[in-house]
């Protein structure tokens, strides 16, 4: 565990030196603690740690061991990946998270394709059984018309309503809450962007 520190305190001075414009893990820490809207002794608390190592933590003077960062992705519902990864802004940016969410998306969008692809056929399956009953002879030829038209009207919205649950599924799903700069705009809070591309 304490190779682990040791690691990460080198990584910190190299950037540092660089004078990279990345998001630091003392700056995750901070950002993801006011986030949830804890004190420092709050925060402590949930890590079974003082307030002084959580306080060392946020200055850059200690580091977290990898036991703790454990902890902290799991308390804060975040990637270690995303933690000790300066690059990292969010978990979005970590590679394998971009690639199942393209996945996800790619899924999503030829589910709803074919689910319009089955509303418009049955609606004309519908309109087809609706002319043939107009010109129906007998009492048989129009029930069967009846029943066509029935079930085929009825498939027509069940898929149409599949198609738009999937589309408001996807709307919901693609809001992504991007956690602004403090003095941006001079507000702490969230500014919620929507990358829904087919939705």
């Amino acid at each position: 565990m304490r190779w682990c520190s040791q690691l990460l305190l080198a990584k910190m001075k190299s950037s540092n030196q660089r004078g990279d414009l990345t998001m630091k893990l003392q700056d995750k820490i901070v950002m993801l603690r006011k986030k949830k809207g804890w004190s420092q002794e709050e925060f402590a608390e949930k890590m079974y740690v003082s307030r002084q190592t959580t306080s060392r933590w946020e200055n850059g003077t200690a580091l977290p061991d990898a036991q703790n960062v454990l902890q902290l992705s799991k308390l804060f519902d975040v990637t270690t990946d995303y933690l000790l990864n300066d690059d990292y802004e969010s978990d979005g940016d970590i590679p394998i998270v971009q690639k199942a969410r393209q996945e996800t998306d790619d899924v999503i969008s030829k589910k709803k394709m074919l689910h319009l692809i089955a509303a418009i056929a049955f609606a004309i399956a519908s309109f087809c059984s609706l002319a043939g009953m107009a010109t129906s002879v007998n009492g048989t030829q129009t029930s069967l018309s009846c029943l066509s038209l029935s079930i085929c009207s009825v498939n027509a919205v069940a898929q149409f309503v599949l198609f738009l649950k999937e589309t408001i599924t996807c709307q919901y799903n693609n809001f992504r809450f991007v956690e602004l700069p403090q003095n941006l705009f001079g507000t702490k809070g969230r500014a919620s962007i929507a990358v829904c591309s087919l939705c």
